[in-house]
């Protein structure tokens, strides 16, 4: 997702240059946001897009004036503003299976990856408590493909 969010949020510049509006202009005359229908006949869920654009570029001093730092040795540095949306062509589906061992405790298998996010976690922490067991009792098994759902 990132490389092609680079690539279309770079296009995207170029055609605001191009048509001399400001990159966050027309990001906010096109964004995709609750009002809009997707391709997949489903709506977007509440994100912010246009206030968090907003505030970002507010943050950043987006469109002012920056000092001549060059000339001061200092590096200069650039600003830049993206967003995008991802989604799914196709319905979206996830299941998770869990198997009950005779010691009370349980094995929970999901296709999910483990990034830093916390997935282990909290998909360990639901089981445990839609289970009403405590949350050392349950293990999890992610992203081997020959034994875990969808």
């Amino acid at each position: 997702m990132p490389q092609t969010t680079l690539a279309y949020e770079s296009h995207l510049d170029r055609i605001a240059e191009k048509l001399g509006i400001d990159p966050l202009e027309i990001r906010l005359r096109n964004v995709v946001d609750e009002t809009s229908e997707i391709y997949n006949d489903g709506g977007v869920m509440g994100a912010g897009i246009r206030e968090s654009l907003r505030r970002v570029t507010r943050a950043i001093n987006w469109g002012g004036v920056e000092e001549e730092r060059e000339k001061e040795g200092v590096k200069a540095r650039g600003k830049g503003i993206a967003c995008t949306i991802k989604a799914t062509i196709t319905p979206s589906v996830s299941k998770a299976e869990v198997k009950m061992n005779e010691d009370g405790s349980v094995v929970l298998y999901v296709g999910t990856v483990e990034m830093g996010q916390g997935t282990r976690t909290v998909l360990s922490q639901i089981a445990a408590e839609s289970l009403g067991i405590p949350l050392e009792k349950v293990s999890i098994v992610q992203s081997e493909t020959d034994v875990v759902p969808f």
